[in-house]
């Protein structure tokens, strides 16, 4: 038993230290990106402008601030930029069950203040999730069937008669649509590379990273990731120091149990060959004299001097070889 808790605990050691070698190496890379987007400035389009004529630059990492934009914002409660719908099944205890998430965002957006704009070339991963605003929650009604309202009925009867509630989940009775979006016209930042064309005098930002609501935002973020990494950590060097113990506590009864089976066995070796030699001369046909009778030609010794006058055998109850001569040996 021992055994397997020695091997599982080396194979704890092994999988844990991997772990910890792939999270170190993860937090190490927050850390850099912590350290990168802190260092990062944050610019309106005008000042962006500024920057590039005063810098001879073409492009830039940046955070840009402003309004957004876009000439054909979705249709809702307000104009969005970005819609995502989440749609429950709805029971009649309030009990929600998620059903789907559809999300959709306009083609054209841009982020401006009040001289200039960003066009933004928007791909279908940006991470908005950090900036979406609770717009509105819409509820379709569906009709119960005969048999749903009758269990209804019955079970309501049931828990007012009782004074122990049964536990009732209920019948869906229809769905909530919750939709959350970007404003369009809200103020918000937005995380890229901005390239500058300097014949059309426009800006251009490519798949924007993260669109926020201020760049705290996303040092938030990342110092919360960061100290998860930590806590991880810690964990982990908890469960390497357990595994530690117990592996070399459970390792040095394993070695000394090898040495005693090896003892043990090399002592049973010996009774063993102990018990081998004296049954060898016990005489074969009453097990109390010893043995003295050789049998020529075979030369096999099997009975005592006693036994041999008793039996008067001819043939070599071994070998069954025809006893020609008997000599009779003394131990002393």
């Amino acid at each position: 038993m021992e055994e397997y808790i020695t091997l599982f605990s080396l194979s704890g050691i092994l999988g844990i230290g991997a772990t910890l070698s792939q999270v170190l190496r993860s937090l190490n890379k927050l850390k850099e990106k912590y350290k990168s987007y802190q260092l990062v400035k944050q610019f309106t389009p005008t000042q962006l402008i500024q920057y590039f004529n005063q810098e001879k630059k073409t492009n830039i990492q940046v955070f840009v601030s402003g309004e957004l934009i876009s000439q054909k914002p979705l249709a809702s409660k307000f104009p969005l930029i970005w819609s995502q719908k989440i749609i429950y099944d709805l029971y009649n205890n309030n009990i929600k069950k998620l059903k789907k998430i559809t999300s959709q965002g306009v083609t054209q957006i841009s982020i401006a203040d009040s001289k200039f704009q960003v066009d933004i070339l928007r791909s279908t991963n940006f991470n908005c999730q950090a900036s979406l605003t609770h717009i509105q929650d819409i509820f379709y009604p569906k009709r119960l069937s005969i048999f749903q309202r009758i269990t209804n009925f019955i079970l309501r009867t049931v828990n007012q008669a009782r004074s122990e509630k049964i536990p009732f989940r209920g019948f869906s009775i229809g769905l909530l649509e919750r939709e959350y979006g970007i404003l369009a016209g809200d103020s918000y930042v937005i995380y890229g590379e901005i390239f500058f064309d300097k014949y059309l005098n426009k800006l251009f930002l490519q798949n924007p990273k993260h669109i926020l609501r201020d760049k705290r935002q996303l040092l938030r973020f990342i110092e919360t990731q960061i100290r998860y990494k930590n806590f991880q950590i810690i964990i982990l060097l908890m469960a390497i120091f357990f595994l530690i113990y117990y592996f070399s506590k459970n390792f040095k009864k394993v070695i000394f149990k090898l040495i005693r089976h090896r003892q043990i066995y090399k002592l049973k070796k010996l009774r063993g060959l102990k018990h081998i030699l004296i049954n060898n001369f016990e005489c074969q046909n009453c097990y109390q004299q010893p043995k003295n009778i050789i049998h020529l030609p075979c030369k096999h010794m099997v009975f005592c001097q006693s036994c041999k006058q008793e039996l008067n055998i001819s043939k070599c109850p071994i070998c069954k070889q025809k006893i020609e001569e008997l000599v009779e040996i003394y131990i002393t």
